[in-house]
């Protein structure tokens, strides 16, 4: 017979100590009434080799992403033969860039039916307004852009009252989109991303930021484009975007400098045909604050190369982009993150003017600055996600509450009850 019962298993714990006295608590064939595994000794199970798991997982994608860095090719000598100060070659360069399925768009978007000679009307030297200060607002920005709303309210729109400020819309919810139109009074449109290749509906590639920017350029002349995020140091400030002589563009160094190289995936020098090894020294420029002007060089030098790109999935986002989760601290070289628009921007202005080292024929003082936090500008305020989650979560909690005081109360009972029998 088998002499651990029935079907030989194991008991989780002995039921009686030597000798047949049930008070004994020693150790048998089982485990002391003491070790019994209670339910929260499973939940910490479940937690522990889920985070174990979780652990695994992340492990395993940082160990494919670092077998899949290659920086062989910018150990080679004299990779770097057409890059220099020659405008016409540079230009040359930009013009050879894959247009790929984009000249559709590009016909829809430029001044130019893609030939040589620029056909729009180029924004005069001096301009009688400031150019129109346009974001893009998601959802993730709602509660940043209320800052910059209110600085235009009080302050912009005070001092320059022609001036245009225009909000697109790139994934609000209907609540959050109501209130803006409500209390921003500028002129809030819907970014129509239907009419695009399908990767632009996904505003994590930032494929929607130099579209907006060319479409504001071809109605108005020009552009201050403004992250949700900023704020204008002054708005005396604006005064000097009116003058922009023979700038065709102002654009902005990093604050802090960050290596071109080591922020873009080696796809996106791949579809441009440039050799990543050029671009070793160059920095990626700032896209939080940008000025256009509607100029031949703006257009053909810098605007279109970007949109090519932009417009066409796999230069802007390939496969193995990322935009975090990557290894920091290998920069200068090759990190494993990509910054989509950013990077591309940046490589077309580095083929094209060398802008790292020549940044000071380019930049003027800044004219923004990051917001340190958000403000809650607007009187009534949509439900936050803490909210949502916590409303929902209620019924829950009361639940459980009310079946760990049944369970409780159980335990008390049967706990008594033996005590009277002892």
């Amino acid at each position: 017979m088998d002499r651990y019962g029935k079907g030989g298993a194991l008991p989780l714990y002995q039921a009686s100590g030597p000798a047949g006295n049930p008070k004994a608590g020693t150790l048998g064939l089982g485990l002391s009434k003491h070790m019994q595994i209670s339910p929260y000794m499973v939940v910490a199970s479940c937690v522990f080799w889920l985070c174990m798991l979780l652990l695994a997982v992340r492990g395993a994608q940082y160990a494919l992403l670092y077998s899949a860095i290659d920086d062989s090719d910018l150990d080679k000598i004299a990779c770097c033969n057409n890059f220099g100060g020659d405008i016409e070659i540079n230009r040359k360069t930009i013009e050879s860039y894959p247009k790929g399925e984009t000249v559709p768009y590009l016909m829809r978007l430029g001044p130019e039916s893609l030939k040589s000679n620029f056909k729009g009307t180029p924004s005069p030297t001096e301009l009688t307004e400031i150019p129109p200060i346009v974001t893009a607002v998601s959802s993730d920005d709602f509660y940043h852009v209320q800052s910059l709303i209110r600085q235009w309210r009080e302050e912009i729109k005070k001092s320059h009252p022609t001036t245009k400020f225009i909000i697109y819309d790139i994934g609000l919810y209907e609540s959050e989109l109501n209130l803006i139109k409500a209390h921003c009074e500028c002129d809030v449109r819907h970014f129509d991303a239907k009419i695009f290749p399908n990767h632009v509906a996904d505003i994590r590639n930032f494929a929607y930021r130099p579209i907006i920017i060319q479409s504001i350029i071809e109605e108005f002349g020009s552009i201050l484009w403004l992250n949700p995020n900023m704020l204008l140091t002054r708005a005396s400030d604006l005064n000097q975007l009116k003058y922009r002589g023979k700038r065709d563009f102002f654009v902005w160094t990093q604050p802090d400098y960050v290596n071109t190289l080591a922020y873009t995936d080696p796809a996106m020098f791949t579809y441009m045909k440039e050799s990543r090894c050029c671009f070793s020294d160059s920095g990626l420029v700032d896209v939080s604050t940008m000025v256009f002007y509607r100029t031949n060089t703006s257009w053909g030098d810098v605007l279109k190369p970007w949109l090519m790109c932009a417009l066409s999935a796999s230069c802007i986002a390939p496969p193995t982009a990322r935009y975090s989760g990557c290894f920091e601290l290998r920069a200068p070289r090759t990190t494993g993150c990509h910054r989509y628009d950013q990077s591309a921007l940046s490589i077309v202005l580095e083929r094209m003017f060398q802008f790292s080292s020549k940044s000071d024929q380019y930049v003027v003082g800044r004219l923004s600055r990051t917001q340190d936090q958000y403000l809650q500008y607007f009187p009534e305020q949509p439900w936050t996600y803490t909210e949502m989650f916590m409303l929902s979560a209620l019924p829950l909690t009361c639940l459980g509450g009310l079946v760990f005081m049944f369970r409780r109360r159980k335990q008390t009972a049967r706990a008594k009850a033996n005590f009277r029998k002892r």
